[in-house]
């Protein structure tokens, strides 16, 4: 597979796009949400990340390990980034070279949990899984007691 080529400038014109622009300045809010959800820091809370862009570098050099050239890759995961016109989900930002062990998942389907104390269980178990590794569950996974027998 080849990396994806920016479009040139007949190309962007084409489909209403300016060929490159610059990153614009995030908003107040935006920069409160990244230092709050999506900054890497350390254990005691110092930031790791200074900036959205080293938070962009760290993202873009995992994203592009898996690749037999990784340098090309992590140049354009980081230009798609750079201009907003890719933003991982929040797991992808917050673990992506991290070098912590957590999901890279934002969602998790786990089914229906059966009526009896076997099946609730090891569904308590899927569920422990997933949140050891920062995965959380929605509001439809709700556990009750089994049904009495003969219903």
């Amino acid at each position: 597979m080849q990396p994806y080529r920016r479009p040139g400038p007949g190309r962007a014109a084409k489909v209403g796009l300016p060929a490159r622009f610059e990153m614009p300045k995030p908003e107040p809010i935006s920069q409160q949400i990244w230092d709050m959800k999506y900054r890497l820091k350390s254990a005691a809370g110092h930031p790791v990340d200074k900036t959205m862009a080293d938070t962009w570098r760290r993202v873009a050099r995992a994203l592009a390990a898996p690749e037999r050239d990784p340098g090309p890759w992590e140049k354009q995961f980081f230009e798609a980034m750079e201009d907003f016109r890719f933003l991982p989900a929040g797991r992808i930002l917050v673990g992506a070279g991290s070098e912590r062990r957590v999901t890279l998942f934002n969602c998790f389907v786990m089914g229906d949990i059966p009526d009896d104390m076997t099946g609730i269980f090891e569904h308590l178990k899927e569920a422990a899984l997933t949140m050891q590794q920062g995965g959380r569950r929605g509001p439809r996974s709700r556990v009750s007691a089994p049904m009495p027998r003969g219903r």
